[in-house]
């Protein structure tokens, strides 16, 4: 095991939390040599992707209740017969209710839930990963990640510790080595929706980082410069013109997806 791993281990302080990044890491590595590309996504990609700042994670108690992936639908049927080798049973009902972009897997004796998501991940807005996956070999890109969280319409203070964390750790460029604004910067150029979201949640973010101690006052400061930042760029990008009829309704209609 590489000192990366070993190190990321180690930071989960909570023994049931570690029982969660050892079981995904595994399955990952195990599902390569089938040939089945595996992206983490949810709470376990932020805690890789932050090693400088993971005790922020211990002190934020940020607790892991499940492993979420990412994967291609080409390997829909593979994933299947791995997941039972690996002793884990199919909710059949997810093979119905997802429409083939999401199964859920149980492991009772584990007693681990595990989401699949394929090409793209359909909660309030749509998030494509589609040819994507192999930007990082553990999990779904950075900028994928911030998309993935301020997607959500409501959205509570776990999600914004994660984001939060993901702002202080990395920068944000032109390029998947950074928080990617060309690529984001493009979806909400396009998608008048999303960006309304997007744009939210992050200056909810702002305002409810102060409530989060643990972070000391430069910290914050960072946080801030790069909120202000990432929300000038989407907001100063050329729009289409589909962006700028459906801005002119507003939110006299719903613009996002209702999420059971």
């Amino acid at each position: 095991m590489d000192d990366k791993l070993v190190d990321l281990f180690d930071s989960f302080k909570n023994s049931r939390d570690r029982e969660f990044i050892e079981e995904a890491i595994q399955i990952q590595d195990e599902a390569e040599k089938e040939g089945i590309r595996l992206r983490l996504l949810g709470s376990l990609a932020f805690r890789y992707q932050c090693p400088r700042n993971r005790d922020q994670f211990e002190a934020l108690e940020r607790r892991i209740t499940d492993i979420d992936f990412a994967a291609s639908t080409s390997h829909r049927e593979k994933i299947i017969l791995f997941f039972k080798k690996q002793g884990y049973n199919v909710d059949e009902n997810a093979l119905i209710i997802g429409g083939g972009y999401r199964y859920i897997f149980e492991n009772p004796e584990k007693q681990k839930h595990v989401d699949i998501f394929f090409d793209q991940l359909e909660m309030c807005h749509t998030i494509y990963f589609k040819d994507r996956l192999s930007i990082d070999p553990r999990t779904i890109s950075l900028a994928d990640l911030l998309l993935e969280k301020m997607q959500i319409i409501n959205i509570n203070q776990k999600d914004y510790k994660d984001t939060a964390i993901l702002l202080l750790e990395h920068e944000i460029g032109a390029n998947d080595s950074k928080i990617n604004m060309n690529y984001i910067a493009k979806i909400m150029s396009d998608d008048w929706g999303f960006f309304h979201t997007f744009t939210t949640n992050l200056n909810n973010l702002r305002e409810s980082i102060f409530q989060f101690y643990s972070f000391d006052e430069e910290q914050r400061r960072i946080i801030h410069t790069k909120i202000d930042e990432i929300i000038k760029l989407v907001s100063n990008s050329e729009k289409s013109l589909k962006w700028k009829a459906r801005a002119k309704i507003g939110t006299r209609i719903r613009w996002y997806k209702q999420v059971d």
